[in-house]
């Protein structure tokens, strides 16, 4: 586990990897560590690392995401704001629509 004692915010950083964490081994589905580690380049203690709340860098998150088929940020967010995430967007998406049909209506 990362360790974040006397880290300012230390437990929120915890907290994130930990989502982080829970993510990655979700969003793998039926493929095994050492599969998803192949397919990333990266070595499987990296996976392992990974899965178990322990820090990653960067670089390898970015990879894991490409091989699992999710942006890095699909990675960080709960499924909470990945569903606020998606309505807001569609809020957007339909605004922008009515707005530009008005605008062709005039």
């Amino acid at each position: 586990m990362l360790d974040t004692t006397g880290v300012v915010g230390g437990e929120w950083i915890r907290r994130y990897v930990l989502m982080v964490a829970a993510n990655i081994k979700s969003r793998r589905g039926s493929m095994t560590q050492e599969d998803l580690a192949k397919k990333a380049g990266v070595s499987r203690t990296v996976v392992q690392r990974a899965e178990s709340g322990l820090s990653i860098q960067f670089d390898n998150l970015l990879k894991i995401a490409r091989a699992i088929g999710v942006e890095p940020a699909d990675l960080c967010l709960t499924e909470d704001d990945h569903r606020a995430f998606n309505a807001k967007t569609k809020k957007l998406v339909d605004a922008l629509y009515d707005a530009l049909m008005k605008k062709e209506g005039e």
